[in-house]
């Protein structure tokens, strides 16, 4: 109570070196949310508000909603871990399809809530109607499941506003995969899409088909935590090799072992376009660092490789090290808790010595 009676009158005071407000932690009663957005009101440049944990309620939400209207200046607008229920995703939805297209795009998250498969379609209606929102956050909304997945997927068919999307820990499988894989070969503005469950191999074939189409502008994929087994990642990397928009490709704590690597290697050598290849906190050994080593040697667009936490040892760093002796294009190489000994750190510095391009 202390900390928010600080807070209003710094808001209410308009001063342009705060341009944003952190509530996290603080329980929010309905006529301190009043108090709060009648500041916000008073101010001109808070343009990120960010609450966490604040046990709001649907009429709390529905004001902080109306923000975006009266606001034009608050661009990022988070409300983590508060119950927000499909009644108030409603409420938003409308708030949404009222803000002019030339307003500036919000960056929006709602993750750690209670809404169903019922708030996304709200949410898909606001997209298809092309409101201003450029980044929108559901991370860890797991009702949402694959109904609602799929209703935001094909609503991005007539969207041209958002440019990122993360469903992680949403219940995205078979039918939301095959909506975002149809839609997003239409869809030219979304960049970068997140996703973590278990994707059955249905789900995989249907991701994987956006990346052979020519038309695929997909920028970054996130697939963490997703059990992709040796079947599933051979799927994926078939189609990713040959793929020409595709940048940043992460595929962390998925327990990928040496037999799926191989897959991985063919990627790395056949692919033109990844930039940034995450591959942290799987199960490779210095077999797949062998793999690995062949693949960089021959190339030449690859810019960040992250191998953390993985089992590869100092026998794993020798042939990597030296596939990149003559590599002029990698700048960063995250080789952390890897079972590294001393040898494998003079391995390091011989490459290190050798290649400048790496920092």
């Amino acid at each position: 109570m202390e900390r928010f009676t600080r807070i209003v009158p710094l808001l209410k005071r308009n001063d342009p070196i705060i341009n944003s407000l952190n509530m996290c932690s603080i329980e929010l009663t309905n006529k301190m949310t009043n108090d709060l957005i009648d500041a916000l009101n008073c101010n001109t440049f808070i343009s990120k508000i960010v609450l966490h944990t604040n046990r709001l309620s649907v009429e709390s939400c529905n004001k902080l909603f109306d923000l975006l209207i009266t606001n034009p200046k608050l661009d990022h607008l988070e409300i983590v871990n508060n119950n927000i229920q499909d009644v108030s995703l409603k409420y938003l939805s409308e708030v949404l399809k009222k803000l002019p297209q030339t307003r500036s795009p919000i960056n929006l998250s709602l993750r750690s809530n209670r809404f169903t498969y019922k708030g996304a379609e709200y949410l898909a209606s606001a997209l298809e109607a092309n409101a201003p929102v450029c980044w929108l956050d559901l991370r860890y909304n797991p009702t949402i499941s694959d109904r609602g997945v799929e209703a935001l997927a094909l609503a991005l068919t007539n969207n041209t506003m958002l440019t990122g999307l993360d469903v992680i820990k949403c219940g995205c499988n078979e039918y939301g995969a095959a909506a975002l894989s149809d839609s997003l070969i239409e869809n030219h503005t979304l960049r970068t899409l997140l996703i973590q469950d278990e994707l059955s191999l249905q789900a995989i074939h249907s991701l994987s088909i956006l990346f052979s189409d020519p038309s695929c502008s997909l920028q970054a994929l996130y697939l963490w935590h997703c059990s992709l087994n040796a079947q599933l990642l051979e799927v994926l990397c078939r189609h990713i090799k040959g793929n020409t928009s595709l940048t940043t490709l992460a595929l962390s704590y998925n327990k990928i072992d040496d037999n799926s690597s191989i897959f991985l290697a063919d990627m790395i050598l056949r692919n033109k376009s990844l930039t940034k290849l995450h591959l942290g906190a799987n199960l490779f050994t210095p077999t797949a660092a062998g793999y690995f080593g062949v693949a960089l040697s021959k190339n030449n667009t690859l810019q960040f490789l992250d191998l953390s936490r993985n089992n590869l040892s100092s026998y794993g760093v020798w042939p990597i090290a030296i596939s990149l002796m003559n590599n002029t294009v990698l700048r960063t190489i995250d080789l952390r808790y890897n079972h590294i000994d001393s040898s494998g750190a003079e391995i390091i510095c011989e490459l290190l010595s050798t290649n400048t391009s790496i920092y």
